[in-house]
């Protein structure tokens, strides 16, 4: 991965790899096409039109991003069509039975996830008021298995999203108390949440490619106009450990500190320089990491074990149904 975010740097094409310069033109950086999967382009950066063609030649994916990570448009490869795929996710997301199976699926992995990484960043603070929380989420999992329809999952992903952020926040060095989740954000938490929320999403909507899966047919998430339910619902396993726990990790480790982050007139928070570089190099640091594929021997980066997920859930969708789907679960 490729990030460019600083003032004046720009993304050239030199001999048919890719060239950072900074402000003066001079070459700091040029690394062959092959060894990049997606670049990403800041609002104070600037590319080169040949670099177009190029990502479109090597199918590398380009971003712009803007200040608080979120994508402001995307230069992506053309896809082969999978239209019977295509076809059994529209299927899938009209039966009632199936679309609850496979919501089902990715709700229980997003609260398993979620109280397996308030119990590892609680492993040694020992909060009383994060066990009571993991007990509750607990006895919410019990529940999931008696949900009939998608809305009655909702409800209990919900349930336990109010349980977890409360307890997350108190983990996390910082964060302000009592803590609510916020989109736009008003403080330095939620702004390093978003941030990694939207790298999360542009490595999914790869994987979700990737996999010849359609990203506009959600089963968690409804299917609406401008929006792409098949990528937010494949990430849902994956932000426990690379979004939430990852901001908390920045700011108990001291990556992150709130003087990195301004507040802005309108009650949002700008992020400053060096917490973009502290979170982008926290994110990168993180996927590279392999981890335990779930249900199977092996292991994998995350970047992979993101299209391995996809994959299981194409598999399951041609041939096995929503119990033959795996998304990912941590190991605590």
């Amino acid at each position: 991965m490729l990030h460019v975010h600083e003032r004046g740097r720009r993304v050239v094409l030199r001999n048919l790899s890719f060239a950072v310069e900074n402000a003066e033109g001079r070459e700091m950086a040029v690394i062959a096409h092959h060894r990049v999967d997606r670049i990403e382009i800041g609002p104070l950066a600037g590319v080169d039109p040949a670099v177009y063609e190029h990502c479109l030649a090597t199918e590398t994916d380009l971003a712009l991003v803007d200040g608080h990570g979120e994508t402001r448009g995307m230069l992506v490869a053309p896809v082969a069509g999978r239209g019977e795929l295509h076809l059994r996710q529209a299927a899938a997301v009209l039966d009632g039975q199936a679309c609850a199976g496979f919501a089902r699926r990715l709700a229980e992995a997003r609260i398993r996830n979620q109280r397996t990484q308030l119990f590892r960043l609680n492993r040694r603070r020992q909060c009383g008021e994060v066990t009571r929380a993991l007990a509750a989420m607990g006895r919410l999992l019990r529940k999931l298995p008696r949900c009939e329809d998608v809305a009655a999952i909702r409800g209990i992903e919900g349930a336990a999203g109010a349980e977890y952020w409360p307890a997350l926040a108190l983990l996390a060095d910082g964060a302000p108390q009592p803590f609510r989740r916020r989109r736009p954000a008003t403080d330095p938490l939620n702004a390093t949440i978003n941030y990694l929320a939207a790298i999360l999403e542009r490595d999914m909507r790869a994987a979700v490619l990737a996999a010849g899966l359609h990203p506009g047919f959600g089963f968690l998430h409804a299917t609406r106009e401008r929006a792409d339910p098949s990528v937010y619902d494949l990430m849902e396993p994956f932000r426990a450990p690379l979004t939430e726990g990852l901001a908390a990790y920045l700011f108990n480790a001291r990556r992150l500190r709130p003087q990195m982050f301004a507040p802005l007139d309108d009650g949002g928070v700008r992020i400053g320089r060096d917490a973009v570089r502290a979170i982008i190099k926290g994110y990168e640091t993180a996927v590279a990491r392999r981890v335990n594929i779930t249900g199977s021997k092996g292991r994998l980066a995350w970047r992979p074990m993101m299209r391995h997920q996809a994959r299981s859930l194409a598999r399951a969708l041609r041939e096995g149904g929503p119990e033959a789907f795996q998304p990912y679960l941590m190991e605590a």
